[in-house]
């Protein structure tokens, strides 16, 4: 064999090897690469998650000062609106049963709200219920908290602005009145719709005067008496 062809077939070889290692080099190369960006997927994972659990710590702070703002109006609103809103629920009652429920349905399925977040905001409602829940001792607060019962008939008259400021019809009235087994107005001396929505009849056979200690106060506040 000559000594040309020798030489051909060992840099054939030597080809064949470069190829080989260059090869396993970009192997290698592409399993590196593989890698980092699993770990860069993961961090990102772990980086998601955490902010879904707990946010931003300096937001929940407003988060905290929004949602007792939001519950203050809600219940002034409630205060100020017809009282068969409230299907006999005090206002402060029936807006804390509200927000609980919307939290606890929106903040799971709300992508930029946190479940601490979320946690604050219910803990704030909830506070805010209970010192509201305390302050009606005081009977100012009371009065600006709870509607005051309203006389919705008299001594069988109908008091029908009264019964507008309950937010009831006279249609209304007269079918409450059947529920109860009343067939004629003449029968019921007072008609009272209590603070948290429901009716008290009081009716003539029940009692022989109207200076009982229950009935006084609101009795007295009947602008014009029949």
């Amino acid at each position: 064999m000559r000594y040309d062809q020798i030489n051909y077939r060992i840099s054939c070889l030597g080809s064949v090897h470069a190829a080989d290692s260059l090869s396993r080099l970009l192997w290698r190369l592409e399993k590196v690469l593989l890698l980092q960006q699993q770990v860069i997927y993961n961090g990102y994972s772990r980086g998601l998650i955490m902010d879904h659990l707990i946010g931003e710590s300096g937001e929940l702070g407003w988060v905290s000062l929004k949602a007792l703002l939001l519950y203050l109006t809600a219940v002034i609103g409630f205060r100020l609106g017809e009282r068969r809103t409230l299907i006999e629920m005090s206002p402060f009652d029936f807006v804390a049963a509200v927000a609980v429920g919307a939290i606890v349905g929106r903040v799971p399925n709300a992508s930029t709200t946190s479940y601490l977040a979320g946690a604050v905001t219910l803990v704030t409602l909830l506070l805010a219920h209970r010192i509201i829940t305390q302050l009606r001792y005081f009977p100012s607060i009371a009065d600006l908290v709870d509607p005051p019962p309203r006389v919705l008939i008299a001594h069988g008259q109908v008091l029908k602005g009264e019964l507008r400021q309950c937010g009831l019809t006279l249609n209304d009235l007269h079918g409450l009145l059947r529920q109860r087994g009343v067939e004629d107005l003449r029968e019921v001396q007072f008609v009272i719709c209590e603070q948290r929505g429901q009716i008290s009849i009081i009716r003539q056979k029940d009692r022989t005067d109207t200076d009982s200690s229950l009935i006084r106060d609101i009795v007295a506040r009947i602008s014009s008496p029949p």
